[in-house]
C-alpha cells in the first residue's frame, strides 16, 4: 500500500491506496477518480472497495458511479451485471451517493448483436462499448447535477471503458461531456491482472 500526497488537489490527508494513481488531467475541480475494474477478479474488487472507502473518508469523494446497474439505479437487486459488489458496499453509507451508469439502450442493442451473432468479435470491440464509456461520463455527471451533489466522484468500470474514457480526457472531449473543467484521477488495484 502506497500514501498519495493530492494536496494540490485540496485533499489534506494523504490517501493509502494499494494500486497505482496516476492523474491525467492536473486542472479542474471537481476530482474524478476513474477506478479500474476487473469483474473476474475478487481480490480486485477487494482492494477496490478498500480504495474506494479510503477516498470516501479522505478525498471528498460523495457521489460513485458503477457499472453494475442501470442509469440512475443501484438498488442490490437490479444488478445487470454479476459483480454489484462496489455497489452493494456502499449503498445506504453515511455521506456517500452510489449510482448505475450503465445505458440499457446501449447495453441491450450490444447484448442482443452478441447473443444473435451479429457481432462475433467480443463485447470489448463492439462499438457500443465506446458510447457506453461516453454514457457513463456524461450520466454520471448529469446525475450528480440532478442530485445537487458536491464533492469530489468515483466511477467504478471495466478497464476498456477507463481507457476510453481516458483516451476522452486526453482529447479533450471528457470536460465536454461531463459540462465542467474536471481533474481525472485513475487508480488501478495491484491485483488487477497484468496483461
Amino acid at each position: 500500500m502506497a500514501a498519495y500526497n493530492l494536496s494540490h488537489l485540496g485533499i489534506v490527508q494523504p490517501v493509502n491506496v494499494e494500486g497505482v494513481v496516476t492523474e491525467l488531467q492536473t486542472a479542474g475541480k471537481p476530482v474524478l477518480f476513474l477506478i479500474d475494474e476487473h469483474h473476474t477478479t475478487p481480490d480486485c474488487i477487494t482492494q477496490n472497495i478498500a480504495n474506494l472507502t479510503e477516498l470516501v473518508a479522505k478525498a471528498g469523494v460523495k457521489l460513485i458511479g458503477v457499472e453494475s446497474h442501470m442509469l440512475g439505479d443501484a438498488s442490490p437487486v437490479t444488478a445487470c451485471n454479476d459483480h454489484p459488489e462496489v455497489a452493494n458496499n456502499f449503498l445506504g453509507q453515511a455521506g456517500v451517493t452510489v449510482v448505475g451508469v450503465e445505458s440499457a439502450e446501449l447495453f441491450a442493442q450490444m447484448e442482443e448483436d452478441i447473443y444473435n451473432g451479429r457481432w462475433v468479435a467480443g463485447a470489448k470491440t463492439h462499438p457500443n462499448n465506446y458510447l457506453r464509456s461516453y454514457s457513463y461520463l456524461a450520466g454520471l455527471f448529469r446525475l450528480r447535477r440532478e442530485k445537487n451533489l458536491d464533492g469530489n466522484l468515483a466511477l467504478n468500470a471495466g478497464r476498456a471503458h477507463i481507457d476510453h474514457i481516458a483516451e476522452m480526457v486526453r482529447c479533450g472531449r471528457a470536460d465536454e461531456l461531463a459540462g465542467q473543467a474536471v481533474h481525472y484521477v485513475r487508480v488501478r488495484a495491484t491485483a488487477y491482472p497484468t496483461l
